[in-house]
């Protein structure tokens, strides 16, 4: 093998008397102790215990080393994981995450599965607590799940998809690449959720009937500009319903008093009898918040998952 070639030494991992050396893709040579590696890394365990004519190393003047395919920041992550003196992450980072799940998976390196699932929820419980923290389930829903999917995180799965039922339709627009029926699984559950309200709407926003099937609307006197707010009021809640179905915004819409100029009518008062008989009927608030129930396929996969990722047992 031809020696490894390296430009730099980390600054974070600089060179230990009797190291291994890992040098990234773009030319950062780490120096971390074999032991450390072997005991945080099924790989590196299996990798040393190899005979040394097996191992895909190269010995320098004073140490051996390994060429990796990981950029250097992805490596440098791992490898707090695996160094107990190093200080790990306090927050997941979207534009790094993937990398560093799909490197701990590579060698076997629990700690960071250990560490996305506990920073995850504690991520999830400060963003539902919190209307103005922004966490990384609420950021990257989709990411969130295919991540989650990936180590076989039920918890985390059921939460993405909640989020994702519920979140901005841009977050649905994230370059991510995920299993195709958990896509169309979570999709279907959005088109229920929007069809959901928008099945609401139509209620409020059409004539009400009384016993005796007569319009009751037609007692009700309102001018031009309440007909007009009237239609400004329903295209909204729709939008709405369709962009972004999440109750705490629709009955905030549903509930704002906004008075005609002429008239003095406000459309929500007006209309609060049937919202109200909705909700008792629907109980909006908690369907929307339930934990989803998995289909089997779905639980099979994630058990299928969980086996395959990075586990203490090894």
């Amino acid at each position: 093998m031809e020696p490894a070639t390296f430009t730099e030494d980390s600054p974070e991992f600089p060179p230990v008397q009797g190291g291994f050396a890992l040098i990234s893709s773009d030319g950062i040579r780490f120096h971390i102790n074999s032991s450390i590696l072997a005991h945080s890394s099924r790989f590196f365990n299996d990798l040393f215990s190899l005979p040394s004519s097996e191992q895909s190393t190269t010995r320098g003047r004073d140490q051996t080393t390994l060429s990796m395919t990981q950029n250097s920041e992805t490596l440098r992550q791992l490898l707090t994981f695996i160094d107990p003196n190093k200080p790990r992450p306090r927050a997941i980072q979207a534009h790094t995450i993937v990398n560093l799940i799909e490197a701990a998976c590579l060698y076997r390196v629990p700690a960071v599965v250990h560490w996305f699932q506990d920073t995850y929820d504690v991520a999830w419980s400060v963003g539902r607590e919190k209307v103005t923290e922004r966490s990384f389930i609420s950021e990257h829903p989709l990411l969130s799940l295919a991540l989650c999917f990936r180590l076989g995180f039920k918890r985390g799965v059921e939460q993405s998809i909640l989020e994702l039922v519920e979140c901005n339709v841009d977050k649905w627009d994230e370059d991510v690449e995920i299993n195709g029926r958990l896509f169309n699984y979570c999709r279907k559950l959005r088109q229920e959720r929007t069809m959901f309200y928008q099945g609401m709407v139509e209620k409020l926003s059409g004539h009400e009937y009384s016993n005796s099937h007569q319009i009751k609307d037609t007692n009700k006197e309102i001018c031009m500009s309440c007909a007009v707010s009237r239609a400004q009021w329903t295209y909204d809640l729709m939008q709405l319903a369709t962009e972004e179905p999440k109750w705490s915004l629709i009955s905030g819409k549903v509930e704002s008093t906004e008075w005609c100029s002429i008239c003095g009518l406000s459309w929500s008062e007006y209309k609060s009898k049937p919202y109200r008989k909705w909700i008792n009927v629907s109980h909006p608030q908690s369907k929307t918040s339930r934990t989803p129930v998995l289909p089997p396929w779905l639980d099979n996969a994630l058990g299928v998952n969980a086996l395959l990722a990075p586990g203490d047992e090894e």
